[in-house]
């Protein structure tokens, strides 16, 4: 209440003689009050100017489109706008399950298709093949030409799975393909480590890959070959 008597103290005024005297010598504190009641009307009208400019407050947060200054909105996000820079077309990867079997990591997608294998490669003790998984690779898209290829063969302790076979074509199976696993056998039996990574192309829908893309080190000296699933077509090594 006496801070209410100190601002209208601090409004009132009366005039005598033609001047304008105030009641009483404002105090510190009325200086204060009136300060504080001036930016309050100062508020409270551009508050009322927003309102009947249709401006408004929604529950829990500002409503509205604020803007934002060198930058563009984006799938909700703000990005920084950057003239002359093409915007990046950003695809969603595929979903995938990883499968871990005798230290190699398959890739399947929700068709069962591998789209990648990699491991660190390490040779059998006993090497185990599986006749019936080499029988049934690559399905209805088998030729008659393939054979039943593995992706890690098993003098590599490849798995017996059915993701580590596919439909190969028999003279690739047996030729380049088997060059790259000497490779890497000759390798181990130096003492050198072997790393790989496979990804197999695949056109549309067939379950039989029509490419094989390979890359490896051998003691960290880096290594690509890209091997078509096709006899007669040559590899791409690097």
């Amino acid at each position: 209440m006496d801070a209410d008597r100190e601002v209208a103290g601090c409004a009132r005024r009366r005039r005598q003689g033609g001047q304008v005297q105030s009641v009483a010598r404002p105090t510190d504190r009325t200086l204060h009050l009136c300060r504080d009641w001036k930016f309050f009307r100062t508020a409270l009208g551009r508050w009322r100017i927003y309102r009947r400019r249709g401006g408004g407050f929604g529950g829990g947060g500002a409503s509205g489109d604020w803007g934002l200054p060198e930058k563009r909105k984006q799938d909700g996000r703000a990005t920084r706008a950057r003239a002359g820079t093409p915007r990046a077309v950003i695809t969603k990867p595929v979903n995938r399950v990883t499968i871990v079997r005798n230290g190699y990591a398959y890739q399947l997608d929700p068709n069962a298709k591998v789209r990648e294998v990699s491991g660190e490669v390490d040779m059998a003790k006993k090497p185990s093949r599986s006749r019936s998984a080499q029988a049934r690779a690559g399905g209805a898209d088998r030729r008659p030409t393939d054979d039943g290829g593995h992706y890690v063969g098993a003098r590599f302790n490849g798995p017996t799975d059915a993701f580590n076979h596919f439909a190969q074509d028999a003279k690739v199976n047996r030729g380049r393909y088997r060059a790259m696993e000497d490779q890497w056998a000759r390798a181990k039996a130096e003492g050198k480590r072997v790393w790989f990574r496979i990804v197999p192309v695949y056109e549309g829908e067939s379950q039989r890959p029509s490419l094989i893309n390979a890359w490896f080190t051998i003691n960290d000296r880096e290594h690509s070959i890209q091997i078509p699933n096709e006899s007669g077509k040559k590899s791409d090594a690097k």
